[in-house]
């Protein structure tokens, strides 16, 4: 019998008296996995949290884990999941007339696309929503 960090998805041998996964490796916030250093995404996530954005709208996409995981990292700005982009898009439109600023973020192409409407919507109205979507790298 193992048990698997959900974490790191490791799977190690299980004590013989347990039944509960140990979670002492585990560490879903806080410092990377892989590095000790902030990326970019770490300090673009930061830099809008000095300026007031305590919410992100959007919705996880492959392209797009890096700055999801600065977002989760951050302890200034909580993560709102969305359905799907145009959804994420009005929300922080909404947000950002309520509150004075939002973030969004979705992956490439068919993710920024799909937020389109609603950013543009939000550029019409004038919102400030800082869009941001992540590419593959080249």
């Amino acid at each position: 019998m193992s048990e698997t960090n959900t974490a790191t998805m490791a799977t190690k041998p299980a004590k013989q008296d347990s039944s509960v996964l140990d979670i002492s490796n585990m560490s879903l916030f806080g410092k990377h996995s892989m590095s000790e250093h902030a990326t970019v995404a770490d300090y673009i996530v930061g830099r809008l949290a000095r300026e007031g954005i305590s919410e992100c709208f959007g919705v996880a996409g492959d392209f797009a884990f890096q700055l999801c995981d600065a977002v989760a990292r951050s302890e200034e700005v909580r993560w709102i999941g969305c359905s799907n982009e145009l959804g994420a898009a009005y929300a922080a439109d909404g947000y950002a007339r309520v509150r004075g600023c939002s973030m969004l973020l979705t992956t490439y192409a068919v993710g920024e696309l799909s937020a389109l409407n609603g950013v543009m919507g939000a550029k019409a109205e004038r919102s400030c929503v800082f869009h941001l979507a992540q590419w593959p790298d080249a």
